[in-house]
């Protein structure tokens, strides 16, 4: 009976080592599936746009500006994008190795340089003066 408590406390004692290994790795898996819906999202376009230009109806310079040209301006938002989520993803990687290894960045709270009041927008509209003191 003694060691099936023993044991019990034991297996226990390991759960949040093993549900913080657990979480880690479903945050990779996670992201991992996130990075590879944004390469499938924006993969550049198997014809090319100017194939558009050829459309019947209408005069080539006419449908360069309507489709093409806003197609191309669109790929070159995506790829602006891309490389900022990318970049974005790669700060929040490195933030996160720095605090689970222990070199996160030490902040220090903002000072507060006076008590908040209640009802006081001196911040917003200036100070009203004080009334002077009467003799």
């Amino acid at each position: 009976m003694r060691t099936r408590h023993l044991l019990i406390a034991t297996l226990c004692a390991g759960l949040p080592a093993a549900s913080a290994a657990a979480q880690e790795s479903s945050a990779k898996l996670w992201r991992a599936r996130q990075q590879q819906q944004l390469q499938t999202a924006y993969r550049a376009p198997t014809v090319s746009p100017y194939v558009n230009m050829l459309r019947d109806g209408m005069p080539a310079v006419f449908n360069y500006y309507t489709l093409v040209r806003p197609q191309l301006e669109q790929n070159q938002v995506n790829h602006q994008d891309r490389s900022s989520i990318h970049r974005l993803q790669s700060e929040v990687d490195r933030e996160t190795q720095a605090k689970s290894s222990g070199r996160a960045k030490q902040t220090r709270p903002s000072v507060v340089r006076r008590r908040p009041r209640y009802m006081d927008y001196s911040g917003y509209f200036g100070r009203v003066p004080e009334p002077e003191a009467q003799p």
